[in-house]
């Protein structure tokens, strides 16, 4: 192999490590999110509490 296959086969190596790292923290967040009794947002990347279900409606309400 050439210096220059090495290289890309380690950068894409190194890609593919540094992405199974991420998934694997990421599922760690929405598992301590959910087990605390949360709900994970995904495309905000964030955990919050749960909405009950009236304050939800009145809030749907006062927004429309």
């Amino acid at each position: 192999m050439s210096g220059g296959r090495l290289v890309l086969v380690g950068l894409v190596v190194a890609t593919l490590i540094a992405l199974l790292g991420w998934q694997t923290h990421r599922e760690r967040l929405v598992r301590v999110c959910l087990d605390t009794g949360g709900e994970w947002d995904g495309p905000r990347s964030l955990c919050r509490e749960p909405v009950r279900p009236i304050l939800q409606r009145d809030y749907q309400r006062s927004r429309g």
